[in-house]
């Protein structure tokens, strides 16, 4: 039922997005948007080492909460193939990438594996959704506090739930795993873990606002940071490749909040998208040089998530 409302979902963005394209393709903007991009290395460059960093945050702040003899490169490797999958394949199972190639050093068991995925994905979506509301909530969005209040309460709950779950059942594995957790978030660890995450979202940012500014438009670097969040928070229901469709609609109407013209939107939406797409090729074509795995193991660990999905 959950795939089929993610996918409803999708489906409406979709919509969304071809009329969009209807109504607001402008080739001749689209090409000097990509033009004026091309032709100025320093944001480009900009774009490339800071986009790149936030991967690099990520993979460190997953270190950290798994806390395992692995070095941080196969980590980096991990979010680099998943990144490239999900950009490849029109369903979004970069995640089960993730979790194969870190059990592939067998130096994690897989539960371990699979509860440090979940946990990092749940506190990027917990992270972007902080961001969108407060934004939301400076652009004028009376809702949004309410939303986020829901949020909040629901992950709280979850928690609990867990917490109880693991005293009152006689379970070492849910003892194990909330152990994880609160190893993993108490102290400074906990501080530092957040903080980086955080800090991943902030440097993607510079996509959004490198194509803004290397095309001559006018856009914060705040109300850049809500329109990322407020897109990538988006990208759950998608299932186009890299989510086509979802992305650029929400990021239309994200940027058109904050005094973008429609067309002006569609165009650095669809030119900002483009470069993820880039990106993400070029870093897959890296890690399958630097620690390239079999086809065999790369369908094992998709039919793994299919079988997850399907019990979901």
């Amino acid at each position: 039922m959950k795939r089929t409302l993610f996918r409803l979902i999708g489906f409406i963005f979709l919509i969304f997005f071809t009329f969009l394209t209807l109504r607001y393709f402008d080739v001749d903007l689209i090409g000097r948007v990509s033009k004026q991009l091309i032709t100025n290395p320093t944001w480009l460059i900009a774009m490339f080492v800071v986009y790149g960093l936030a991967f690099v945050l990520r993979a460190l702040a997953w270190k950290w909460y798994l806390n395992q003899s692995i070095p941080l490169s196969v980590y980096l490797y991990a979010l680099f193939y998943s990144l490239f999958i999900n950009h490849l394949l029109p369903l979004k199972v970069g995640d089960a990438v993730r979790v194969g190639l870190l059990i592939k050093e067998k130096k994690v068991q897989f539960d371990e594996t699979l509860h440090s995925v979940v946990v990092m994905r749940l506190l990027d979506m917990f992270i972007l959704g902080l961001i969108a509301n407060v934004g939301a909530l400076f652009i004028g969005f009376d809702l949004s506090i309410g939303l986020f209040l829901i949020v909040l309460t629901g992950l709280s709950l979850g928690l609990l739930l867990f917490y109880w779950l693991s005293k009152r059942m006689n379970s070492d594995i849910l003892r194990k795993h909330w152990q994880m957790i609160q190893q993993a978030f108490s102290g400074t660890k906990g501080i530092y873990l957040i903080l980086f995450i955080t800090l991943s979202w902030l440097f993607e940012t510079i996509v959004v606002f490198g194509v803004t500014m290397a095309s001559g438009l006018s856009l914060s670097f705040l109300d850049a940071i809500w329109v990322n969040s407020l897109t990538i928070s988006t990208q759950v229901f998608h299932f186009t490749p890299g989510g086509i469709g979802n992305y650029e609609s929400m990021m239309s109407f994200a940027l058109s909040r904050v005094g973008l013209s429609w067309e002006e939107a569609y165009s650095i939406a669809l030119v900002s998208h483009g470069f993820k797409f880039f990106f993400s090729y070029l870093v897959g074509l890296y890690v399958l040089f630097k620690y390239p795995i079999r086809i065999s193991e790369l369908k094992k660990w998709l039919k793994i998530n299919e079988k997850g999905a399907n019990a979901e």
